[in-house]
């Protein structure tokens, strides 16, 4: 806004008398660095700070975009894609948002006359260099001051804090066990897979209510198996008759978030799953859909469990309830619900996985129930294993709130939207909540969005907590790492973007044998 006429003389005469006093003192050239410095600075544009939303609408940024990526230009109408930099989305897009692609736009870039940039720099960066320093909080450090020197200290004491602090500002209180809860096995064992597996069918209803949500689950058990078989435990992004080549999978629904209703499953966002590693390896396999519990679309809690209780009273809405990261956390209790009662289970050890907004909502989740026996969590980034502090990639859901994400926290997180230093929380104390348990956090090289750095160090920032119980962190490992890091707090990064790379599936099974499984 430009001042008023009146507004402006005053200005005008303040700047004349400052110029005078500061001619008497001799200081003039003090005076004129500071009228520079109030001037707005004069920047590039870059495929590392600029919003693609700043680039699209400067006709002659927008030109160089059409130049080298014409398929982005067309797609980017939302305004979760117009918040983020290119740089900041290719672990998305890596097929055609190379490294050699972002560098010829950002020379093209530099061609163009720098643009005034008014207020602050960037919020979030994908230059290292402009990485702010900050100041994690220390896990370790209890509340009234005292410092926790024991395992029993931490279990007792710190630990309990530190989870009210997540549950309470972060990602919101969730129910205990439902009353109703009650569990159908459609198919009790059917051979999969040329006779290599056991297939089970269950329905794991949240309610006495059949209108209630309810869990549609796949297990499958090694053929042949001796004893009570370990599980690994995945929440998925499609039903499971999407994402695994088994015909005789239970057709399923999953939702559409344009029509915001439920239609036949044809295909999963993130690829086919084979189970059979992990069952050639004598570990079994589960898997659920995490739209059965809680549709992932802003506005969406009205049609999921959040819905559900709210309408029957059972938890009243307020500033902490539960966002739907909660949600879907609490789906995977009810999972080991039905797993602690599977006598084919050895429910003491069952590892829970999920990637991007599910390895949040692992992390969570393994941080909650102490049942689950390990975690592994793909991409989690902000939100999740990502340390919130670090200006580095994506924002916490704050920016993300015009593409409407806030609907995965409690309200009670909004208040620290621009503000993460105010948080008394970070992503390495969420990891150190599932001490002494065994963690692996997979990344990917190009995931700026998720920042692969600021999860290798949080994973080194939980160390200590492990360390309590006589457990291996990453220690001193320097980034990047070389090669996956196996201890009980393990890191492996592939070459790719957002998401699991063909490997990794080998790498998370390596970890549960380690491991015990």
């Amino acid at each position: 806004m430009n001042p008023t006429p009146h507004l402006g003389r005053l200005i005008g005469a303040g700047l004349f008398a400052a110029t005078v006093l500061a001619q008497l003192a001799g200081s003039i050239p003090a005076v004129a660095q500071a009228a520079m410095a109030s001037r707005p600075a004069l920047e590039h544009y870059s495929t590392g700070d600029t919003p693609i939303g700043t680039l699209l609408d400067d006709p002659a940024a927008r030109a160089v975009l059409m130049k080298y990526v014409p398929m982005l230009v067309g797609n980017t109408r939302s305004a979760a894609i117009r918040s983020q930099t290119l740089r900041s989305i290719q672990g998305y897009a890596l097929a055609i948002l190379s490294d050699e692609v972002l560098a010829r736009i950002d020379a093209d870039l530099a061609q163009l006359p720098p643009v005034a940039r008014n207020g602050p720099p960037p919020r979030m960066t994908t230059d290292e260099a402009r990485v702010r320093p900050y100041t994690l909080p220390d896990p370790l450090r209890a509340s009234d001051g005292s410092r926790v020197t024991t395992a029993r200290a931490w279990l007792t004491k710190r630990r309990p804090e530190i989870v009210r602090q997540f549950e309470t500002l972060e990602y919101g209180r969730a129910p205990g066990r439902p009353a109703g809860e009650h569990f159908e096995v459609v198919d009790r064992g059917t051979p999969a897979f040329g006779g290599k597996a056991v297939r089970k069918q269950v329905t794991i209803a949240l309610a006495r209510d059949p209108a209630a949500p309810a869990i549609h689950l796949v297990e499958y058990l090694p053929a042949g198996a001796t004893k009570r078989s370990p599980m690994f435990l995945m929440i998925g992004f499609s039903a499971p008759s999407a994402m695994i080549d088994d015909p005789g999978i239970r057709p399923s629904l999953v939702w559409d978030p344009e029509t915001r209703t439920k239609v036949p499953a044809k295909g999963s966002p993130g690829g086919k799953f084979d189970p059979l590693p992990f069952l050639q390896a004598g570990i079994g396999v589960a898997t659920y859909y995490y739209g059965d519990v809680e549709p992932d679309f802003a506005g969406g809690e009205a049609l999921g469990i959040r819905g559900y209780f709210a309408r029957t009273g059972a938890l009243k809405p307020s500033s902490d309830t539960w966002g739907a990261i909660a949600a879907w956390a609490w789906s995977l209790s009810r999972v080991q619900d039905y797993l602690d009662a599977d006598l084919a289970v050895d429910a003491n050890m069952v590892a829970i996985y999920g990637a991007s907004r599910l390895g949040k909502t692992v992390l969570w989740a393994g941080a909650k129930d102490t049942r689950f026996a390990a975690v592994i969590a793909c991409c989690s980034g902000k939100m999740g294993a990502g340390l919130m502090r670090r200006n580095f990639g994506a924002p916490i859901a704050g920016s993300e709130s015009e593409g409407g994400s806030n609907y995965w926290v409690a309200q009670n997180f909004t208040q620290f939207f621009g503000h993460e230093d105010a948080l008394p929380m970070d992503g390495h104390e969420l990891l150190a909540l599932i001490a002494p348990r065994p963690f692996l956090l997979q990344t990917g090289k190009y995931d700026h969005a998720a920042d692969p750095k600021g999860e290798f160090l949080a994973v080194q920032a939980a160390g200590p907590v492990y360390r309590l119980f006589g457990k291996r962190g990453i220690g001193d490992a320097q980034w990047p790492p070389s090669s996956p890091i196996l201890g009980d707090l393990g890191y492996t990064m592939n070459s790719g973007g957002h998401g699991p790379a063909p490997g990794d599936w080998l790498v998370y099974r390596e970890f549960l044998k380690l491991h015990g499984f």
